[in-house]
């Protein structure tokens, strides 16, 4: 495409020659992508269904020096600015701050991808979709403002991103795979009523992440959400979850309370495998399935098997060498699968 563009300007220009003060030049050409300078920065602009997308953009000014805070144009030749193309300030390395306009509706996949300068952004409230990772490795972004109107945030969205706090707005139903992985100085996170979905290793890493609570509307809890080495010491999960994901919270070695819910049915493998600080822990009687290796690793003294539960994987409880007392239930049974594996029944 860049080799096209002079050959295109010189043509689209031809006609206006010796109009010394016309700095830009539109087309209604959706196959055209045209340029606009704005305080001496140069946008690419595409023109197609009466709306403006941003292709990308050239921080060079004058050669020498490079822009480092930008605001977006709401409008490229009375036409509304409605989407920032995948890649389109990708690996920009010396953005620090942009400042998107209201009437954006959409951040595209990689959009400021790599943008290791960047510290803040502000993000308004007509965009409804942050695309996989939009700001993913911008380790120095501290701050992000993810104003109402947003309902999805893609995988890796935020992936190994400097935030240390960030509230998710109530307009969310889903976060996405990997969304906020490897935010290692994230602290705080609220998370609203209305998410209903946690993808798997939503949070995986974030080792300074001290305290969570998973709100009712939230189903699933995913794979590996919250696996990690790092301080998290208290998870609340509010009643309405009802599936306990594979290693959602493995490795949390600072763990010492959890609060699981009534309607949670389903703890998965090695959901709390090493949280060897967490001493206690009460098991609903909604729950029917405990995973292999769910508890294995862990710091519990007692633990208490519901008589609903009726299949409870293998090592369920192993390597729990601070043990005193296990206490079954009347109607706990092991599977019948089991049979081969020192299967444990417990009469109805």
């Amino acid at each position: 495409m860049k080799r096209l563009l002079p050959l295109f300007l010189i043509a689209l220009a031809a006609p206006f020659i010796g109009c010394l003060h016309l700095d830009n030049v539109v087309s209604n050409d959706p196959t055209i992508v045209q340029p606009m300078r704005v305080a001496g920065v140069k946008w690419w602009f595409r023109i197609a269904n009466g709306q403006a997308t941003i292709e990308t953009i050239d921080l060079t000014i004058k050669g020498i020096d490079f822009a480092k805070a930008v605001t977006i144009p709401s409008s490229f030749g009375g036409y509304p600015v409605t989407t920032i193309r995948e890649k389109a300030f990708k690996d920009k390395t010396y953005l620090e701050s942009v400042i998107i306009p209201e009437g954006v509706t959409t951040i595209g996949e990689e959009a400021f991808k790599g943008c290791t300068a960047l510290t803040s952004v502000v993000i308004p409230k007509s965009v409804t979709t942050i695309g996989e990772k939009a700001f993913s490795g911008c380790n120095k972004l501290k701050s992000v403002v993810i104003s109402e109107g947003v309902t999805t945030i893609w995988e890796k969205a935020f992936s190994d991103c400097g935030l240390t706090a960030i509230t998710i707005p109530r307009s969310v139903t889903t976060i996405g795979k990997e969304a906020f992985s490897g935010c290692r100085r994230l602290k705080s996170v609220v998370i609203p009523e209305g998410v209903t979905t946690i993808g798997n290793k939503a949070f995986f890493n974030c080792g300074s992440l001290a305290s969570i609570t998973i709100p009712g509307s939230v189903t699933t809890i995913g794979e590996d959400a919250f696996i990690g080495y790092g301080g998290l010491k208290s998870v609340i999960i509010s009643k309405g979850v009802t599936t306990i994901g594979e290693k959602a919270f493995r490795g949390c070695d600072k763990l010492e309370s959890v609060v699981i819910p009534e309607s949670v049915t389903s703890i998965g493998n090695e959901a709390f495998f090493g949280c060897d600080s967490l001493a206690s822990v009460t098991i609903p009687k909604s729950v029917t399935t405990i995973g292999k290796k769910a508890f294995s690793n862990c710091g519990l003294t007692a633990i208490t098997i519901p008589g609903g539960v009726a299949t409870m994987g293998q090592g369920a409880f192993s390597e729990c060498y601070k043990l005193k007392s296990a206490v079954l239930s009347r109607g706990f049974e092991r599977s019948r699968k089991r049979r081969s594996s020192n299967v444990l029944r417990w009469p109805r």
